[in-house]
């Protein structure tokens, strides 16, 4: 990651998207985190200080022998909480980036989640799969309803500013 000066033609932050390049990157609502997984299985994330420059945090990798990083695919901050991330692909689950420790699995057995989001005001999560389906969850990632109406991949989920 560098920082510096940015213009219009360049930007504050570069970031490489691990071996094999960048799938999802996040900011959290506080704009304090930035958070990048990649093809590889990886998640990078960095603090962002008040004048804007950014330090890596956290760097994970598939590799890492003493917790289980492989489910690590698309992201999303949890906009009530400045270092929560949910995340996933085969299941759901929420990492403390700050210490790189899973707190939750909910959703097991799902295929292949390609979207994710929250409300914004953090009562609700929701997951869009490759076999169409949408799971929405309540703050203790209890299921509270599932559309299985799409014939295709749901790729991207947004929930009203109502929610």
């Amino acid at each position: 990651m560098k920082s510096g000066k940015s213009t219009f033609d360049r930007p504050k932050f570069e970031a490489q998207g691990g071996n094999l390049g960048a799938v999802d990157v996040k900011f959290n609502a506080q704009g304090t985190r930035l958070a990048m997984t990649s093809l590889d299985f990886g998640l990078s994330v960095f603090g962002i200080d008040t004048a804007g420059n950014a330090e890596l945090l956290r760097n994970i990798s598939a590799g890492d022998s003493s917790k289980t990083y492989h489910d690590i695919g698309k992201i999303e901050f949890n906009p009530t909480a400045e270092d929560e991330l949910l995340t996933g692909i085969t299941s759901l689950k929420t990492l403390n980036v700050k210490t790189g420790t899973f707190m939750r699995e909910f959703n097991k057995g799902s295929k292949c989640i390609q979207a994710l989001t929250y409300a914004p005001s953090g009562l609700l999560c929701a997951s869009g799969t490759i076999e169409g389906t949408v799971q929405v969850f309540d703050s203790s990632y209890e299921l509270v309803k599932q559309f299985t109406d799409h014939s295709k991949g749901v790729r991207a989920l947004k929930f009203s500013q109502n929610n």
